[in-house]
């Protein structure tokens, strides 16, 4: 279950009983005419391991250089 709760200038977003709101950076709500409401969560990551398929690739991406 998905409770969205605005208490001033907070809000706080429990999926399934756990606080999504301390972690999330951004949420969007959205819901499209005969179809189940969206929600979708941003989480700044500063650190991650993951297991990748065999076909994937990981690219950095710098921006390009002002002179």
């Amino acid at each position: 279950m998905v409770q969205i709760k605005q208490s001033g200038d907070f809000t706080a977003i429990e999926v399934d009983g756990i606080d999504l709101a301390k972690y999330a950076s951004e949420f969007t709500l959205t819901q499209k005419a005969g179809e189940i409401p969206v929600l979708k969560v941003t989480i700044p990551v500063c650190c991650i391991e993951a297991e990748l398929p065999h076909c994937a690739t990981v690219v950095e991406k710098e921006a390009p250089r002002k002179e």
